[in-house]
C-alpha cells in the first residue's frame, strides 16, 4: 500500500512522503490494524486535523481524530462499515493508525459503498 500513500499524499497535498507502512497480524477473527509513520512538513496537529477534517468532512464512514486509545481499537470498528484513523505528532513524526472491519470493508461492501457515491445515494449501510 506504500505507492498508494504516496500518490494519494502527493495528489492531495502536493508533497512527496516516504512513509513506513505496517500492517498488524493479531490472533483475531475480524479488523485489521494498520499503522504508518512518516517524518511531518509540520508540527502542529491542528495542521494534520485540518487536512483530515477538508479530506473527510462529507464522508460519514470515516471517523477520525487524536483519541488514539479509542480510535485505534478493533473492538470499535468491528461490525461496522466505518474506518477508523487516529493520529498523533510528536516532534516532526506523524504516528498515524487506521482501523477497519475487513469483511464489511472488503470487495463486495466497497462495490455497494462505491455505487452509492457515484448515484449520489448516502453511503450508509444503516
Amino acid at each position: 500500500h506504500t505507492p498508494e500513500i504516496q500518490e494519494t499524499v502527493k495528489r492531495f497535498t502536493g508533497q512527496s512522503l516516504d512513509p513506513f507502512f505496517a500492517t498488524h497480524l493479531l490472533p483475531v477473527k475480524r479488523g485489521i490494524l494498520a499503522s504508518i509513520f512518516v517524518k511531518s512538513h509540520t508540527t502542529d496537529i491542528k495542521e494534520i486535523q485540518a487536512a483530515f477534517e477538508q479530506a473527510y468532512s462529507n464522508y460519514p464512514l470515516v471517523r477520525h481524530g487524536t483519541d488514539v486509545n479509542q480510535l485505534a481499537k478493533l473492538q470499535n470498528v468491528v461490525g461496522t462499515p466505518f474506518t477508523h484513523i487516529s493520529y498523533t505528532l510528536i516532534e516532526n513524526k506523524l504516528y498515524l493508525f487506521s482501523t477497519i472491519d475487513n469483511l464489511l470493508k472488503g470487495a463486495a461492501s466497497q462495490a455497494i459503498e462505491n455505487l452509492n457515491r457515484t448515484l449520489d445515494l448516502p453511503v450508509s449501510f444503516s
